[in-house]
């Protein structure tokens, strides 16, 4: 009887670190962006090198732009979850805004679950998560 509700929360607490780590590498992008007075972007990446990954799910990096330089890598997700994003890469300026203006959505599903989470990342360039993603 048990059973389910554990696995539950397992899954659940599985989704709440995956959408933090996402946050985590936006507010370090945001901050680095500042510091160094240039173009970083968070991008999906299967080398952990590069921007070349083609969906979120693979993981990402944070990546000074000017240096190509890599600042953070985070590993794909574990648990099968899916991520449905507005963009395919998130960059910020200098001044800690995101590049072009346009707020971005991602949406964070686990399998199995109904359940999701979704962060939005408005102009100004803060991250929000928000619980819950109503798309799974």
């Amino acid at each position: 009887m048990a059973v389910p509700s554990f696995t539950a929360t397992i899954r659940n607490n599985r989704l709440t670190a995956e959408a933090n780590n996402l946050v985590t590498a936006f507010n370090i992008a945001r901050s680095e962006a500042v510091k160094r007075r240039g173009t970083i972007t968070v991008c999906p990446s299967t080398d952990q090198e590069s921007c070349n990954g083609d969906s979120w799910d693979d993981g990402w990096i944070v990546l000074d732009d000017g240096a190509n330089e890599v600042i953070q890598v985070f590993s794909a997700m574990k648990g099968s979850p899916t991520i449905d994003s507005t963009a395919d890469s998130v960059q910020y300026t200098a001044a800690g805004f995101l590049s072009g203006g346009a707020a971005v959505s991602i949406g964070i599903c686990m399998e199995g679950s109904d359940e999701g989470r979704q962060i939005n990342i408005t102009a100004t360039g803060r991250p929000n998560n928000v619980t819950p993603y109503p798309e799974c």
